[in-house]
């Protein structure tokens, strides 16, 4: 199969590239960059590396306490609007960044003064290709970047500072303590600047995604600020990516990670579609000869591994909130071969019982590789790593979820042949892992030998069984009251441990070593809802937005992992990465989940209030508000409203039918609006099918 790239988005021309400077923008056609440096006059120190790392408090990775981000403010998904808060010591500033076309404001803002500073605007031109002074004609303030893929002006107004410095580029040094602008492609005076930056600040902020009740705070939208501000630009393919953190990507290059990205999706499909989409394409894009998809990918290779394959579960997700099949069309073929690549090469007896099995050398580096195909790199079920030689119930119980996506999507595509393969893939593995899995002693289900032998080393993924619909009601049944309840092992005000709290492993807190994890939360969060433990699964879902709630509002944290004893930041994590939305997450899912099976499900019997705003479902925009009654808006339109808590399942709304099911915990009465007719329907509690079919006729 080609490698080819699809490009979904439609994004500004305008982004970063560097994971370490975060203080900059780039004219992704030209590869010409404006970044903002300061200059510590004092001792003629240039500093112009500013990103994350030093917002933690946290000593192993704040290894540049002296600088950093100290608020984390909007970004918009496209590029064409965002700011945020930067510090050097004791001298903090703002950038705040506009973009019409290819004009463009680029405006700081001293917030806490400091005389010794003042700021550099550097420009570089071809900056991942070693910049190009050559292309670079410089005036009294500003410059004119002439490249083969076209020109851009830049004019800098601001108050020009006279000291002397020596900078590794071409640029205008300005006095510390006043606004100043950089203007791309314009000659916009200052209030005509400030109208272009105000503009374009409203038009996001009233085209955001945004929640109120359980889900106010923010929480939403950092949700959007997490995937966005860690988007950086690929030139080797001409695209924007989402770095799983800037903090790790190589300086000059994209990096992303399968099941990283995939979750990365999700989380863009709160605002915006294609690049939900695009996120799929940085994945499926780095297909590999030998028919697979690996673990990670960069610009100049990639690695071997496999991540667990919950790509398909992420991408009928994605089509069940838009409907667009294009989408399946272009990636299933990808999704298929690397299912079946799995079957043949990590499963012995070919029953989709997947393996972690020691190198045939011997050596313990690349056994070691075996396990960080699993994504759980140091967890205490991989102890002691030259002994690996183990059948894996989490990725197992993952790949059996796959084939029944696939299934699913199949159906959907009408490729019978392949549909009727994962059917049997699908039951075969769910077959073997009852038949061998389950530990009927301990009430769980267990990792195993290759002999068949027991590990009692319990991790959540004990329970990814569920995820795929494996387990027997009677067996969800156990675990759950068993050991996920148990809050000697799984449960607490901090959930979900990597780890039993029974293993000795648990007080590191040390990544997979106890700490919780959001991709661990979402996916037994996922099983629970399957089997219909809807107490169980909102209770998980407010502790995990909790958790990501007081790291945000505190700190401005979106937690790799998180301390389960302190609910808090770890000895070995990083505080913006991608993934740890999905804590949040769950709490919108309480309101709004694009099931994959099931379709769209609205509403939660919970009771409390939650709200989402500005949600795009397939072509319109939906606001969702969940507590005492249930109402839900299309188009600013009120659509459906229920007089006591509800949940609406199958809901499917076009313009010949809106069809959905009701299930409510009490007598209720729901009102329909549509084409102004309203229909009243009154329920007993009972789950009523497509009572509503047809009314726009």
């Amino acid at each position: 199969m080609e490698k080819r790239i699809i490009r979904w988005s439609q994004s500004s021309s305008f982004g970063s590239w560097n994971r370490q400077h975060i203080n900059a923008v780039m004219h992704s056609r030209t590869l010409s960059e404006v970044r903002i440096a300061v200059f510590d006059k004092t001792k003629g120190l240039y500093e112009d590396n500013f990103t994350w790392v030093g917002m933690s408090g946290n000593p192993s990775i704040d290894y540049w306490d002296y600088k950093g981000v100290y608020k984390t403010d909007y970004h918009s998904v496209s590029g064409d609007y965002s700011k945020i808060g930067l510090y050097f010591k004791d001298f903090k500033f703002e950038l705040e960044f506009a973009a019409e076309g290819e004009k463009f404001i680029y405006k700081i803002t001293p917030v806490v003064l400091h005389e010794g500073y003042d700021f550099f605007v550097g420009f570089l031109s071809e900056a991942q290709k070693g910049n190009k002074n050559e292309n670079i004609v410089m005036k009294e303030m500003g410059c004119s970047f002439n490249t083969k893929e076209g020109n851009i002006s830049i004019e800098v107004e601001g108050e020009q500072s006279l000291c002397s410095i020596t900078s590794p580029y071409l640029g205008v040094l300005l006095k510390g303590k006043a606004c100043a602008y950089i203007k791309g492609n314009n000659n916009l005076n200052t209030k005509e600047a400030e109208e272009l930056i105000n503009r374009k600040r409203k038009e996001y902020m009233s085209s955001r995604v945004y929640g109120e009740g359980f889900l106010g705070e923010g929480v939403v939208e950092a949700i959007i600020k997490g995937t966005a501000w860690n988007k950086v630009y690929d030139n080797a393919n001409k695209t924007f990516k989402t770095d799983v953190t800037r903090l790790w990507a190589p300086d000059s290059c994209y990096y992303t990670f399968y099941w990283d990205n995939f979750f990365a999706s999700l989380l863009f499909g709160l605002e915006d579609e294609k690049m939900a989409y695009d996120q799929v394409d940085s994945v499926c894009s780095e297909f590999k000869d030998e028919g697979y998809l690996p673990q990670c990918a960069f610009e100049w290779g990639g690695s071997s591994m496999i991540n667990p394959p919950i790509g398909s579960f992420c991408l009928l997700k994605l089509y069940r909130q838009y409907g667009d099949i294009t989408l399946l069309e272009a990636y299933f073929d990808r999704l298929y071969s690397t299912n079946t690549y799995l079957l043949q090469n990590k499963s012995i007896k070919r029953d989709g019982i997947l393996q972690l099995r020691q190198d045939h050398t011997g050596a313990e580096e690349n056994t070691f590789n075996e396990i960080l195909g699993t994504g759980l790199d140091n967890s205490p079920m991989y102890d002691n790593a030259k002994q690996v030689n183990m059948n894996d119930i989490g990725i197992s119980s993952i790949f059996a979820l796959d084939c029944r996506m696939l299934g699913i999507i199949a159906e959907l595509l009408e490729r019978r042949e392949e549909r009727a393969i994962l059917i049997d893939r699908y039951e075969k593995v769910k077959e073997a892992i009852n038949e061998t899995m389950w530990d009927e002693v301990s009430g769980i289900y267990c990792n195993t030998t290759i002999e068949g032998k027991f590990l009692s080393v319990y991790s959540p993924t004990s329970f990814y069984p569920m995820l795929a619909e494996i387990a027997t009601k009677e067996r969800a049944e156990r675990m759950i009251r068993e050991h996920l309840l148990n809050e000697r092992e799984f449960w607490g005000e901090y959930v979900i441990p990597s780890i039993s709290k029974e293993n000795s492993a648990y007080e590191d807190q040390n990544y997979w070593r106890g700490c919780a994890w959001a991709p661990m939360n979402y996916l037994v969060y996922q099983g629970l809802k399957n089997y219909d433990y809807n107490n169980v699964s909102h209770e998980l879902a407010i502790k995990s937005l909790n958790m990501f709630r007081k790291n945000w509002v505190d700190h401005g944290w979106i937690l790799e992992n998180y301390n389960t004893i302190t609910g808090g930041i770890t000895k070995n994590c990083v505080p913006m990465y991608t993934w740890g939305g999905l804590m949040a997450f769950m709490g919108v899912e309480e309101i709004f989940d694009a099931n994959p099976v099931k379709g769209i499900i609205l509403g939660s019997l919970c009771g409390d209030l939650g709200e989402i705003k500005n949600l795009k479902i397939g072509d319109d925009l939906y606001d969702i508000s969940s507590g005492k009654e249930l109402r839900i808006f299309c188009n600013g339109e009120l659509l459906v409203e229920v007089d006591a808590p509800a949940i609406i399942s199958r809901f499917y709304l076009s313009e010949a039918m809106l069809s959905f099911g009701i299930e409510a915990a009490d007598s209720c009465n729901c009102s329909i609006y549509l084409m102004d007719r309203k229909v009243e329907v009154t329920t007993k509690g009972e789950i009523v099918v497509q009572q509503c079919k047809s009314l726009l006729g």
